[in-house]
């Protein structure tokens, strides 16, 4: 399916929306003389966000914010963080090296290395890393996604936008929920929760979770199975509820995963063939450079090792996660006053396939001794790591029902993180005692001072400021943990011992104008700053170390707008991003004698201009039936960009030097468009028929700045269906309903099995899955 809707047309369909008012006016002072009861069943319902720090209706916020709650959830079959990116507007889900590296995007701001441009929060806590980003969504009231920079109210890593997971809260009254799902691909899935009073002020809440999967993609070489799940978590909250305006909560989890490493795969170079002669043993002459074009179909034996020979570890990612967070809020008669304290430790160890390939022909050219037929153990990647953070937030918010409203507050980070590299390359007994297992430590401590006013200078027109001051002090040191046998000048035995500061101010302004009961326009603009960091990665040198703090301009217009006396809602935004010293990941060039893939680090050579339009429908059909439409154009384009490793590619093939500007970002789809259905219908007996079709279609995606290699355009859809009473629930549900093949996500490797040339490293999509899911509440 080609979309043709392109920017002119988009800004002329928000122009007809903003023409809305008058006739959302004009049918709800016609409906009143309709019967209420009548109405409330033809109306969508409302749901109260806290994007702004604060509670309010999504509909009466002023920025742009989809919000899923919990019937949403449960409905949808909301899985995951690429369940809610099928059906959001302005946010993609690119994941890359799997969820160990998982990759968000929110309006084409695209990064492929270094920390995350979109802040994940769980109950108003950030959640360090990318290993977080895909947590669990097994006890869940509601889950916001806030779109454009976020960095003035949420701090840490909300560059392009912000998601923030909302747990459920204890309930006085006594209530549980126990469900057990099975599916294709050994799916065995448990959950169990539990909610009671304690007194009349006290409230306690239980979860529990256990899945197991064998994996949707096995080994070609071994048989074992890819990415294979065994996880289990366990949560606990206690709340205290006072009659004189104190509320406290403490949660506390725990969660172990054991976890099969990404299903990727190289694919080899096809085109730029080389001219220019590789070291001995071979010529390399007419040897292709690079991927040029579109990526293959789904390969469902992939080419990954499995099975532990001669390795340190067993082959997947492990990670246990203990989380706790203390809440307080206190209201007094003109402002809430609110603390949230929070700690959490991650201990991971991983080891994956580092070259994810084999030799498939007799010989297989490298540099060094050829490669023998079948062998494939060239390379693992392999770490040790633990991750503790500390973060307090005190924040002062207004009360008062007057035109002017305000909060203040004041927020402290503290995180390090201690790791021990374990790669090897070759993997071999004696490639361990040449390997100096370096030590990695990163500590990160950050203050600052944030706030926000707003005037409502009458019924109709309002403004809102927000401003954030941080400073953040960085530290890195590297030193090899076993230096006996390592040979003199490895890279492993690198010493480092670096630090940096960044100080920056983030503001935003948003102007809104309320234009009638059902219609609300608001124009934004907001500043977005990420700080920088250190690169790790053996094959960098001293000077490519370090990277700075990216930043980007931010415009935004909207219309929110209900219609037909509440029966259909449409939202539309146009937005604009100005990138500058974009970090990006950046390639030291493969050079006779080093074929080691840790030659990527993140580097500010970039500047992009990003431009868009997002549109949403929703609609009550009929009585239990509603009805969506989402579309998002996104132009993100590079205005420059460097590629030293891509120079070296060309000069090979004997081609001149590239042009960037223009060249479209990666993994940032033009086009995307998604539809779904969610009905009910009463049946007998006390029983109710159910249902939900979701279908999401995305135009051809990019993979790198070169724009050479693409993923073609794709089609998921995704139906649940069943029936339920007040106490039981019997689901069906068949995730990629059509069984679509192509690629999500890839990003430039390395062929160890042709003198380590550029290749991509693809990852599919999964296989269709059936489940069927038994609940009992009660």
């Amino acid at each position: 399916m080609k979309l043709l809707l392109k920017a002119p047309l988009a800004s002329a369909l928000f122009v007809a929306l903003l023409s809305a008012p008058a006739v959302a006016q004009q049918s709800g002072s016609e409906s009143q003389t309709e019967s209420n009861e009548a109405n409330n069943e033809l109306q969508l319902d409302a749901i109260v966000v806290t994007a702004r720090k604060r509670k309010e209706e999504l509909q009466d916020a002023p920025a742009a914010v989809s919000a899923y709650d919990a019937d949403d959830i449960e409905s949808s079959n909301i899985q995951g963080i690429d369940d809610v990116a099928l059906q959001t507007t302005g946010l993609n889900f690119s994941p890359i090296f799997g969820s160990v590296v998982a990759t968000p995007i929110i309006r084409g701001s695209a990064q492929t290395f270094g920390a995350p441009n979109v802040g994940v929060f769980l109950d108003g806590v950030y959640l360090t890393g990318k290993a977080a980003i895909d947590l669990s969504l097994a006890d869940l009231e509601r889950i916001e996604v806030v779109k454009g920079p976020q960095s003035a109210l949420y701090g840490r890593n909300t560059f392009a936008g912000a998601i923030n997971y909302i747990t459920k809260a204890p309930s006085l009254d006594q209530e549980g929920r126990v469900k057990l799902s099975v599916g294709n691909f050994g799916l065995r899935e448990g959950m169990a929760s539990y909610s009671t009073g304690i007194g009349d002020a006290f409230a306690l809440r239980v979860a529990a979770r256990k899945r197991d999967h064998d994996g949707f993609f096995e080994s070609s070489i071994d048989g074992g199975e890819i990415d294979f799940e065994d996880n289990r978590a366990f949560g606990l909250d206690l709340s205290y509820f006072s009659d004189s305006g104190l509320e406290l909560t403490f949660r506390a989890s725990r969660s172990e995963d054991d976890n099969g490493q990404p299903a990727s795969q190289i694919v080899r170079a096809n085109g730029l063939n080389r001219i220019t002669p590789i070291i001995p043993p071979s010529t390399g002459l007419n040897l292709p450079q690079t991927f040029v074009g579109e990526l293959p179909d789904r390969i469902d034996r992939l080419a990954v090792n499995t099975r532990r020979t001669v390795e340190l570890n067993q082959y997947g990612y492990r990670e246990n996660t203990s989380r706790a967070s203390f809440q307080a809020n206190y209201s007094f008669d003109f402002a809430t006053l609110t603390s949230i304290t929070a700690w959490s430790n991650r201990e991971t160890e991983y080891q994956f396939d580092g070259d994810n390939t084999s030799c498939d022909r007799a010989i297989c050219p490298n540099f060094g001794p050829p490669l023998a037929g079948g062998s494939s153990i060239f390379a693992t990647s392999s770490e040790d790591g633990t991750t503790r953070d500390f973060s307090q937030e005190i924040r002062l918010a207004s009360n008062a029902e007057g035109p002017f409203s305000w909060l203040v507050g004041l927020y402290h980070y503290r995180a390090t993180n201690k790791a021990v590299q374990r790669s090897l390359a070759p993997v071999s007994a004696a490639g361990a005692a040449a390997f100096g297992f370096p030590f990695l430590g990163n500590r990160t401590e950050s203050l600052a001072l944030f706030g926000s006013v707003g005037y409502q200078f009458n019924d109709q027109l309002g403004i809102h400021l927000e401003a954030r001051r941080e400073r953040e002090d960085q530290e890195f040191l590297q030193y090899p943990t076993r230096v006996a046998g390592v040979p003199a000048g490895n890279t492993s035995l690198a010493v480092f011992d670096l630090d940096q500061d960044f100080g920056f101010t983030t503001p935003k302004v948003v102007v809104d104008f309320k234009a009638s009961e059902n219609a609300l326009l608001f124009f934004g603009a907001a500043k977005g700053v990420k700080v920088g960091g250190f690169n790790s990665n053996l094959r960098v040198f001293a000077n490519q170390r370090t990277y700075q703090e990216e930043s980007s301009k931010n415009y935004e217009l909207g219309a929110k707008l209900d219609w037909l006396d509440g029966r259909l809602r449409t939202n539309a935004t146009v937005f604009s991003t100005d990138w500058e010293d974009q970090q990006v990941a950046c390639q030291n060039p493969i050079t006779a004698g080093g074929s080691s893939t840790q030659r990527t680090y993140v580097c500010n050579v970039g500047e992009a201009k990003i431009h868009g339009a997002e549109f949403d429908f929703q609609a009550v059909i009929s009585p239990g039936l509603i009805g969506t439409v989402g579309y998002t154009y996104t132009d993100a384009r590079y205005l420059k960009f460097v590629d030293d490793s891509l120079a070296a590619t060309l000069a090979n093939a004997g081609r001149g030097a590239y042009v960037f500007k223009g060249r479209s970002l990666p993994y940032v789809p033009e086009n995307v468009l998604f539809a779904s259905l969610n009905g009910e219908m009463e049946l007998s007996g006390g029983w109710r028929g159910f249902g939900f079709l979701g279908v999401n279609h995305q135009s051809k995606q990019f993979i790198r700045a070169d724009n050479l290699a693409f993923i073609g355009g794709r089609t998921l859809a995704n139906l649940r269906f069943g029936v339920r009473n007040d106490a039981f629930t019997i689901a069906a549900a068949i995730d990629n309903a059509t069984d679509d093949d192509s690629a999500v996500t890839a990003v430039r490797f390395f062929d160890s099995t042709n003198f380590s040339v550029p290749a991509p490293l693809v990852t599919w999509s999964n296989p269709r899955q059936y489940s069927l899911t038994v609940q009992y509440d009660f």
